[in-house]
């Protein structure tokens, strides 16, 4: 009865000591940690703590700490394929169940020699997903040496069935994410040639248009001439716009200084005789990297159509949903029938891109843009992000 009561003692304490392992500490590690738990409970010399990988194979890290140098098979390895599981740990995860030999094993010559083995696999839900093996003590096991690593190994399945799902979803999603990466990586060289060489025919036939229409040639031909230039160059326009943002997506977004990338964006521009008000305080916007680019955009569109813009002012106002930032110029505004059409791709009088992009670029992190401006008195562009989107240093609130 003592005997029980010390096996069922020193099974909680190695089940106490193996949780804050799986919480805490890293994949090869974790078994070597675990291993080791074993072996004192077990009071074993050699063993090793396996999982299942999604081949199916077999794969035993721990063994490099605990018998990889003493081992002196060439070649040697700790993942085993289905195809050559064999002894007593093949027998256990071919039959679901533990295997105990006290007899000596034949092992191979250059081996570590076995006297003595125990080997228990994980079940989860009817699927083996790992296995402990512990051989050479200097007695005997018992059946109740293995109900204790039954025990323990009842225990442990779950929790390492769900690291195991864990650690193959983040492969699969790194996976996933670098392949993307890499088709978009292709995807930009391939814009990027297209672009290069569409640039070039178009401006060898730009060239021989001007040529031609400074021949001064008559009839309907002046006309024609003046379209295919007008068209060449708007042609040109959108290649160039293309330039500026095929980098949208490229980069993971990132916290960045909303004052600081609207004062870069300004300096970009000739603003003439415009005032320009940064009234932005020293927050960050988590968003992608072409945050300057679609302030610089909306500058732009005041400057290009704005008509008589004296002033730009660009200020923040927090609400119990968010951050709004206001960007307003005095211009002549949006007319009240555009303000629904203007983010549509390919509205506008010059490449009916730029607000669209910069809606696109914005929604990639869940950030809204509208227009709330006069006709008439100017236009206001406001930017509503989202709680958790906006941050401000801290003693800054």
């Amino acid at each position: 009865m003592e005997t029980k009561a010390a096996g069922t003692d020193a099974l909680l304490q190695a089940m106490n000591k193996i949780v804050p392992i799986f919480l805490n500490i890293p994949d090869d590690e974790m078994y070597n940690e675990v291993l080791k738990i074993l072996l004192e409970t077990t009071n074993s010399r050699h063993g090793f703590f396996a999982y299942i990988d999604e081949n199916g194979a077999m794969v035993a890290p721990s063994m490099t700490k605990d018998i990889w140098e003493e081992c002196q098979i060439p070649g040697k390895t700790y993942i085993f394929p289905r195809e050559v599981w064999g002894g007593t740990w093949g027998r256990a995860l071919i039959e679901k169940r533990p295997v105990m030999s006290n007899a000596k094993h034949n092992a191979p010559k250059g081996h570590i020699q076995i006297e003595r083995s125990m080997c228990v696999p994980l079940v989860h839900i009817g699927e083996v997903v790992g296995l402990f093996a512990v051989a050479n003590r200097g007695y005997d096991y018992t059946e109740q040496d293995v109900e204790q690593v039954k025990a323990m190994a009842n225990f442990v399945a779950p929790v390492l069935h769900a690291r195991l799902t864990r650690d193959r979803s983040e492969r699969e999603r790194q996976r996933a994410e670098k392949a993307l990466w890499q088709a978009h990586r292709k995807l930009h060289l391939l814009s990027t040639l297209t672009r290069h060489d569409a640039l070039n025919q178009l401006t060898v036939a730009l060239g021989y248009a001007e040529t031609a229409r400074a021949m001064q040639p008559e009839g309907d031909l002046n006309k024609y001439l003046d379209r295919i230039i007008t068209s060449c160059k708007a042609i040109l326009d959108q290649l160039e716009f293309m330039k500026t943002y095929q980098a949208i997506g490229t980069t993971s977004p990132e916290w960045q200084n909303a004052r600081m990338a609207f004062e870069k964006a300004m300096a970009s521009l000739d603003l003439q005789s415009i005032k320009v008000r940064n009234e932005l305080t020293d927050f960050e916007l988590y968003c992608d990297m072409m945050l300057e680019r679609i302030l610089y955009n909306l500058a732009e569109n005041s400057l290009r159509h704005g008509e008589r813009v004296t002033a730009i002012t660009v200020s923040e106002s927090e609400s119990d949903s968010g951050l709004t930032i206001a960007y307003e110029d005095d211009g002549a505004g949006v007319p009240d029938n555009e303000k629904g059409v203007i983010f549509d791709r390919g509205y506008g009088k010059h490449t009916g891109y730029g607000l669209y992009i910069a809606r696109e670029i914005l929604e990639l992190t869940n950030i809204a843009i509208r227009e709330r401006g006069t006709a008439g008195k100017g236009a206001r562009f406001e930017i509503l992000v989202p709680k958790g989107a906006y941050r401000r240093p801290q003693g800054t609130e």
